[in-house]
C-alpha cells in the first residue's frame, strides 16, 4: 500500500447512510498480539474509518471492550451498527457472549491469506474512496499506527489493524452489492406486478374473467 493512497482525511463526517464495525481478535497463543475493533461508515460514495479501539486483552477483556465501544457508538450515532467478528482465535467465544446483549453480531471465516485480502481491497484505497480520521484531532493518534502497518505490510511488526481494515472493506463491499441486488429485484418485481395489473385491467375491459 502506497502512502499516497492514504492522504484523504476527514475532520467532520458527512451524513452516513450506514455503519458497521469489525473486530479482529488476538490469538490466544501469543499474548503480545493486538486485538482491533474498527468502526466504519459510508456516505457520499466514500467509506470512512470513524474510530478504532486497539488493545492487548484477555478473552473476557475483548468481550468487555467490544461491548462498551459498540454501546457507546450506537448511542452516539443513533443507528444500528452490526459487528463482524473473524471466526478465529477467541472470536467465536466473544461473538457468542455478545449475542446475548447486542444485536447484529456476525461471524465470518477469513478467506485466503492476509496478503490476498489486502490486495483485494487495494483498489478502494488507491481510488481515494477510503477516508481516515485526521490524526491531529484529539483521540486519533492511532491513525499513525494504522498507516505504518499499511505501508509496512507484510514486513511490519504488527498487522492487526491492516487485517481489520481488509475485513471491513470486504464486508462493506459485499453487503452493498447484496443490497443493490435486493433493490434491483424489488424494482423488477414491482414492474412485473404493475405489468400484470395492467393486463388484468385490459382483460376486465374486454370482458375476460
Amino acid at each position: 500500500v502506497k502512502l499516497a493512497w492514504l492522504t484523504n482525511r476527514w475532520r467532520e463526517l458527512p451524513p452516513l447512510a450506514r455503519m458497521w464495525s469489525v473486530f479482529d481478535p488476538a490469538g490466544a497463543e501469543n499474548p503480545t498480539d493486538w486485538a482491533v475493533l474498527q468502526l466504519w461508515g459510508e456516505g457520499n460514495g466514500r467509506r470512512y474509518l470513524v474510530d478504532q479501539v486497539r488493545g492487548q486483552w484477555s478473552p473476557l477483556g475483548m468481550e468487555t471492550a467490544v461491548k462498551d465501544a459498540l454501546m457507546r457508538w450506537i448511542a452516539q450515532f443513533a443507528m444500528p451498527i452490526p459487528v463482524v467478528i473473524e471466526r478465529s482465535a477467541a472470536g467465536p467465544a466473544v461473538a457468542e457472549r455478545l449475542r446475548s446483549v447486542l444485536p447484529g453480531v456476525v461471524t465470518v471465516v477469513a478467506k485466503d491469506s492476509k496478503e490476498a485480502r489486502l490486495q483485494s481491497v487495494a483498489p478502494q484505497l488507491e481510488s481515494g474512496s477510503v477516508w481516515l480520521p485526521d490524526p491531529t484531532m484529539p483521540g486519533f493518534a492511532w491513525v499513525g499506527v494504522l498507516v505504518d502497518e499499511l505501508t509496512g505490510f507484510p514486513f511490519a511488526k504488527h498487522d492487526d489493524c491492516v487485517d481489520a481494515l481488509s475485513h471491513a472493506l470486504l464486508w462493506g463491499h459485499q453487503q452493498r452489492a447484496q443490497l443493490r441486488s435486493i433493490s434491483e429485484a424489488v424494482v423488477k418485481a414491482g414492474r412485473t406486478q404493475n405489468r400484470f395489473a395492467g393486463l388484468g385491467v385490459g382483460a376486465r375491459r374486454m370482458g375476460v374473467r
